[in-house]
């Protein structure tokens, strides 16, 4: 009942982040670098949340967010309509995980830091170290403003290599639009659009992918995971050696060859539907009962 209703807040959450990242392209009234705090602190508020679910692993926050936020996305198409979409989602996720985890291993109370004056001391010497004390602070926080502001400039500058395609289709949709708006053939404009829909499929079987390895993660934390592994008469999409079980997505083409030498060679392959795919967190539980029965059986 508590991870039901856990999964719901952030699902419900992730949907307010994005409409927040919407706004920011599709409204040119409001604050734009203020709508990007606005992000930046949603995402450091379900923090808790999202670590709760990955177990304490800091190390998966960023790509579980991505992957949520990727899965909660409305067309493609559509969204590329909203400005630069995906360097702003981008950029909050990438802030606000880093300033989530930045609090979480700052001291609770750095007060305890400075020794307490002794009561033998004279009213003027007490007024003399309070102010002091208050100078030394005042100056502390310049100092922790200033490498905050460095810390988040840095961050921004950082680019994941993950992303680097997604950047690269939205200078490529800038194109189209332009062209669209210089009047080209439209054989050109059918070229276009049967690149960009290419594009997208790819976007979509990569996002599979990334969904299905971050399921296998949590479901195998202690388990070596191979991408790619070369069989021999095909590959298998991850595979796990020390169970010799393999990952596979669910596709309308079946391979009778590739199932029979992976059978041959005592290889099961679990095939994994979109639907399971939808929902990285449910599959991982998905899995791990599936690995429980196994032992069992």
């Amino acid at each position: 009942m508590r991870s039901n209703q856990l999964e719901n807040d952030i699902l419900q959450r992730v949907d307010e982040l994005i409409q927040c990242v919407i706004s920011i392209g599709s409204n040119e009234d409001i604050d734009r670098e203020e709508e990007l705090n606005r992000g930046i602190k949603m995402v450091k508020e379900m923090g808790d949340m999202l670590l709760e679910v990955l177990e304490g692993r800091e190390q998966h926050l960023q790509a579980l967010l991505e992957q949520l936020v990727s899965q909660r996305l409305p067309d493609r198409r559509i969204l590329k309509s909203f400005g630069n979409f995906s360097q702003d989602i981008q950029q909050i996720i990438s802030q606000g995980v880093a300033s989530y985890l930045k609090s979480r291993n700052e001291p609770e109370n750095e007060d305890n830091d400075y020794p307490q004056q002794t009561e033998t001391l004279n009213d003027s010497s007490e007024e003399n170290s309070e102010e002091t004390s208050e100078v030394d602070s005042a100056e502390t926080e310049e100092v922790e403003k200033e490498e905050e502001k460095k810390e988040q400039k840095l961050i921004t500058e950082e680019v994941s290599e993950e992303y680097t395609d997604i950047s690269e289709n939205n200078s490529s949709v800038e194109q189209e639009l332009k062209c669209e708006k210089e009047n080209t053939y439209s054989s050109e404009d059918s070229l276009d659009t049967t690149d960009s829909e290419n594009k997208d499929q790819e976007e979509k079987e990569d996002e599979k992918l990334k969904a299905l390895r971050l399921a296998l993660l949590q479901a195998y934390p202690d388990e070596k995971i191979i991408s790619n592994y070369q069989t021999r008469n095909g590959q298998i999409t991850f595979y796990l050696p020390y169970r010799q079980l393999g990952f596979e997505l669910e596709t309308k083409d079946y391979d009778w060859r590739h199932e029979y030498f992976c059978k041959h060679e005592g290889i099961r392959i679990r095939k994994v539907s979109s639907d399971e795919l939808s929902n990285p967190i449910y599959l991982a539980r998905r899995l791990r009962r599936e690995a429980s029965w196994n032992k069992l059986t």
